[in-house]
């Protein structure tokens, strides 16, 4: 698996959606935005197949290459999804990129940390498959 900032949650109080309650392109308000969109009803938060950290069981998942970036309420549940899929028993390889916001993986040509995420992902991805890895 490759997964870019991925929504493994669905706290919205964690450090990372405080700290970045308001920035763009993704604050707090959008994904409540998105929550609102996709829940039928404030229950479904407690569904384990939305909330990957807080209840899922994580145990027999391949291996996982995460990347999170640091100006994204998603950043914290990153992390927490890398910490859990690790103590479940799944290899794990996680970055974390200083600077970036959330879709900052997609402007390789204009911002250097997605080249470099890009080239990690594609890297990771040949490691799982089997097939000769570029060094990095």
């Amino acid at each position: 698996m490759v997964l870019v900032y991925p929504v493994a949650g669905t706290n919205t109080d964690t450090q990372s959606y405080r700290d970045n309650a308001t920035t763009a392109p993704l604050g707090k308000a959008d994904m409540e935005w998105f929550f609102d969109k996709v829940l039928a009803s404030e229950d479904d938060r407690e569904d384990a197949r939305l909330d990957l950290v807080g209840k899922a069981d994580l145990s027999r998942l391949p291996s996982a290459t995460i990347i999170t970036a640091e100006i994204d309420p998603l950043r914290s549940e990153g992390q927490t999804l890398s910490d859990k899929l690790r103590a479940a028993g799944s290899t794990v390889r996680y970055r974390y990129y200083e600077g970036v916001t959330h879709e900052f993986f997609g402007m390789a040509m204009v911002v250097p940390d997605a080249a470099a995420a890009q080239t990690f992902a594609a890297h990771e991805l040949k490691r799982a498959f089997g097939t000769a890895i570029l060094p990095i």
